[in-house]
């Protein structure tokens, strides 16, 4: 997109881009290929082998303002960076499961770029 477009509408519309490349990608899926079921634990443990991977996982979203990001965390502060920050923000403090595709490199971390938001622990 150029900049006759707000940087709010590109940044929605690269939003849902990314969910519908995730949701595509899970129709895509055969039976052997549901979304895991992985815990935070596991994915800092051995985030190299859910590289790419579609993946369901749950925890308290926490965030930072300065520079703004966001990360699912458990318990034991084991963390996932979560991504598109437009979409995480109202859930700041709640604890959900997500369902979306995971990356790790070295030198960004580990990722997750949510497809959907699949439950709250009932607060609102």
């Amino acid at each position: 997109m150029d900049s006759r477009y707000p940087a709010d509408r590109r940044r929605r519309f690269g939003s849902l881009l990314g969910t519908l490349v995730i949701l595509l990608t899970l129709n895509g899926c055969g039976q052997g290929d549901k979304p895991l079921e992985i815990s935070l634990a596991e994915l800092v443990e051995r985030p190299a082998a859910y590289d790419g991977r579609v993946i369901r996982t749950r925890g308290t979203v926490r965030g930072f303002d300065d520079p703004r990001h966001y990360w699912l965390e458990d318990a034991n502060l084991n963390r996932v960076g979560l991504t598109p920050e437009d979409r995480i923000a109202p859930h700041l403090g709640r604890q959900i499961t997500v369902l979306g595709q995971f990356s790790y490199t070295r030198d960004r971390g580990r990722r997750l770029r949510v497809g959907t938001i699949e439950d709250y622990d009932g607060r609102r």
